[in-house]
């Protein structure tokens, strides 16, 4: 037991060393839920950057694929948007890295160029970055478009068939990839440069001066709207595909130490915590339960003791969390890998 305690404490202050200088943070900027339309207002609930119902009618709240979702119909011109401040941490777009993740079910056939998700800027109708249906409507591929930049790229899957898919849309650095249902399209998307925008809009496009430049309205149904400032990992896109939602993955709402989001407390998370210590070398922040931005000791001390309170008989055991792992930890560290994201 005395070298047990020695192999975890070691291993734990390997870790908090390691990931306190990598600075790994909790990057979920906003999440809609799109439960809910209330005097035409549906909330943000990470940043308060509420979208608002601006159409001429408004979207309809129906059974969603995570609690309810929002249904838009193009010939209504039904559509939400926000415009920014200064210093806001959207558009999403102004990020060197991000991600957009949304669950839609949407007839991409005969839906020439609609769009699920936009962000563009009021006074200029031209800068845009977009994710809708494909240009023609010919089929249900997705269709990446940005301007100025590469224009339409369209995704290998179909994920607009008319049934519920997971989509996440990660930029990293310039690199742009799409997965469907967590699986990777093989599509080499290669999107334009950042943009300055300022506007943000599910539905339809809202860009130049507001009234007179919506458009692209789509129908279908879109659920579970989040924006993150970082490139997921495939592990975390595997999750949302998988039904766990954003306030889930960044523990909001969750017991103390429920990293998995199973709302109970237990080894499980354990090994969520370890493995992404170490999944492919690069460091990531699932583990950061006192949201101190960083992922250290203290989470640690956060998870044993609620898993195994002060006084338990035994807390668990390490698996691979020992001599080998701090090792690897220590490789990692002096290597000084920087982070690509959640």
């Amino acid at each position: 037991m005395k070298r047990l305690r020695h192999i975890v404490h070691f291993g734990a202050v390997t870790i908090a060393s390691c990931l306190l200088s990598a600075g790994a943070s909790a990057t979920l900027v906003s999440y809609w839920p799109l439960d809910e339309l209330n005097a035409g207002v549906t909330p943000d609930i990470v940043s308060g950057y509420d979208m608002n119902d601006v159409g001429p009618s408004s979207p309809t709240v129906v059974p969603g694929q995570i609690g309810n979702a929002f249904s838009f119909d193009s010939a209504l011109m039904t559509m939400l948007s926000r415009v920014h401040s200064a210093g806001d941490l959207l558009p999403i777009n102004q990020h060197p890295s991000f991600t957009v993740s949304m669950w839609a079910n949407v007839a991409g056939m005969g839906q020439n160029d609609d769009r699920l998700f936009s962000e563009g800027v009021t006074g200029d109708p031209t800068p845009l970055y977009n994710i809708g249906t494909q240009q023609g409507g010919l089929d249900g591929r997705l269709d990446l478009f940005t301007r100025p930049g590469a224009n339409h790229e369209f995704s290998t899957f179909e994920p607009f068939d008319g049934t519920w898919h997971h989509i996440a849309m990660v930029t990293d650095e310039g690199d742009f990839t799409l997965y469907v249902d967590g699986v990777q399209d093989a599509t080499n998307f290669v999107g334009g440069d950042l943009m300055n925008l300022n506007t943000t809009s599910i539905g339809g496009i809202e860009r130049g001066d507001l009234d007179t430049n919506r458009c692209c309205w789509v129908t279908g149904l879109i659920d579970d709207v989040s924006l993150w400032r970082s490139a997921l990992s495939e592990a975390t896109i595997e999750q949302l595909a998988q039904g766990v939602t954003p306030s889930e993955i960044v523990g909001l709402g969750l017991p103390a130490g429920d990293v998995n989001g199973d709302m109970a407390v237990d080894t499980l998370d354990f090994e969520v915590i370890r493995d992404n210590f170490l999944r492919d070398g690069v460091l990531r922040s699932e583990g950061d339960l006192d949201l101190d931005g960083v992922v250290g000791l203290k989470d640690f001390k956060i998870w044993k003791n609620a898993a195994f309170p002060p006084g338990a008989a035994s807390v668990p055991e390490p698996g691979t969390l020992g001599l080998a792992m701090a090792g690897m930890l220590l490789i990692q560290c002096s290597r000084r890998r920087r982070p690509r994201g959640l």
